[in-house]
């Protein structure tokens, strides 16, 4: 009789057998082929269910496979949630069971923070990914929230909702499925390559070129352009707003460079859209309400209050070979009038050569030369060639490297938001000129947001 009662109180897994396979689960472990990408948070959800099946209900399990499917509207694939093994499985109902879980939780955990780790791209990242690292054990929230999905009345709908909901990342999930729904019937023609078209001009190429624009909706259906091979009004507006888009000088020539870009392959702007996603996973994960965000490739600046740009300007950002780092932390301070204290590798790149040619240099561009007492030394006295002891400043004014204010905010690379003397280079289109630190064009509408003024007009 004891032995029946054990029988009939054995759980759902117990039943299937798959206690012994849930404590040997391991990322070795092969289901239908499949491998188990993270066998301690798949125990640690059987455990918080009480050791019961999750997947037997039809419907919630095709539930769970249209979620899989869905993956790719947020640019991911699949094929790494088992999809196919799950829709051709060959084995157990508890074997399918811990392969379905394992798909949902690694699936969640991409949707909320991310699949690539940022450092595994570039290395100078500051911030990682905030979800499950698989391999270690899974903390009581990661478990709840886990849980939370997988008895959600609607499990799809409840995987869609883990993503970030910011206008920002749903219009790149927009762009994406367009792109997709581009690519599937065919992409767009190449543009053939020659001298630069300006308006007004005929060139057999223009037809090209509209041809292009209107498979992305830059040049609309309905435009009226009675000569295919005149570049006319209706595609000067649609190629400007085509290098507006791009991230190009908007002076509506069809040049080298636009030609370049609208040759881009339909397949390498939907790789570069899933990336983007991917990285909004992990830059939008327990963001606050109101931020300030350095594009640095669009060289912008905006400050964010929920999901409104309240505010945006232009920035300088680093060279090709001094890049800004991308990186998280809290403005805490503003400094006016600041000093500038030249970084080593200034000092070290720049201010030395110049100074071994002519010590003058540095006098003529208002640094003084300071040694370690505190005491200014004639640059003439200083061995420029070698390891050099002294810190090279530049006092307050208007013609301080950094203008008038710089934003402070602790991070490991020595580099801030500032002011800067040179306007003139705002109107560059390619501002790739600093040396890591980040100009502002209008800062101090910056200054009046942070200290409290919400419009900076």
């Amino acid at each position: 009789m004891p032995v029946i009662a054990a029988l009939l109180l054995a759980s759902p897994i117990a039943a299937q057998g798959l206690e012994p396979q849930l404590a040997t689960l391991s990322t070795a472990t092969r289901i239908n082929g499949a491998p188990i990408a993270d066998p301690l948070f798949v125990r640690a959800v059987y455990a918080a269910n009480g050791g019961k099946l999750l997947w037997t209900d039809p419907a919630r399990f095709a539930s769970l496979q249209k979620a899989i499917a869905d993956s790719v509207k947020d640019g991911l694939t699949p094929a790494d949630y088992h999809a196919a093994a799950l829709a051709n499985f060959k084995g157990s109902v508890g074997e399918r069971d811990l392969l379905a879980t394992d798909a949902l939780v690694l699936l969640a955990d991409h949707l909320r923070h991310g699949k690539v780790h940022p450092q595994s791209f570039d290395s100078e990242w500051n911030f990682g990914q905030n979800g499950h690292k698989p391999g270690t054990p899974p903390t009581q929230p990661e478990i709840d929230r886990a849980m939370v999905i997988i008895n959600a009345p609607d499990v799809a709908t409840a995987v869609a909702a883990v993503a970030p909901t910011h206008p920002v990342y749903t219009q790149v999930r927009g762009e994406l499925a367009r792109y997709q729904a581009l690519a599937a019937r065919g992409g767009w023609p190449d543009v053939p390559a020659g001298p630069t078209i300006k308006f007004g001009e005929t060139d057999p190429r223009v037809a090209a070129v509209a041809t292009r624009l209107a498979a992305t909706g830059d040049l609309p259906a309905t435009a009226m352009r009675p000569d295919p091979a005149r570049y006319d009004e209706p595609l000067k507006v649609a190629v400007m707003r085509f290098q507006t888009r791009m991230g190009l000088t908007a002076d509506g020539a069809i040049g080298a460079g636009t030609v370049a870009a609208l040759n881009t392959p339909v397949a390498t702007r939907i790789a570069q859209l899933r990336i983007n996603l991917d990285r909004a996973r992990v830059l939008m994960a327990d963001l606050p309400k109101r931020f300030v965000i350095v594009n640095i490739a669009g060289f912008q600046i905006y400050v964010l209050d929920g999901e409104t740009v309240i505010w945006r300007s232009r920035v300088i950002v680093g060279k090709p070979f001094r890049q800004t780092p991308v990186f998280k932390s809290a403005i805490n301070h503003l400094v006016f009038n600041p000093t500038w204290t030249v970084p080593p590798t200034i000092l070290r790149h720049d201010i030395a050569p110049a100074a071994r040619k002519n010590p003058a240099y540095v006098t003529k561009k208002g640094l003084k030369v300071i040694n370690s007492a505190g005491k200014v030394v004639s640059p003439y006295s200083v061995n420029w060639s070698g390891s050099i002891p002294y810190t090279l400043r530049q006092d307050g004014g208007p013609t301080n490297a950094l203008g008038r204010v710089k934003f402070m905010f602790p991070n490991p690379y020595s580099v801030y938001l500032h002011d800067t003397p040179s306007k003139t280079l705002f109107d560059t289109p390619m501002r790739t000129l600093s040396s890591g630190c980040v100009r502002v064009q209008n800062p101090f509408e910056l200054v009046q947001i942070l200290m409290g003024a919400d419009d900076p007009t």
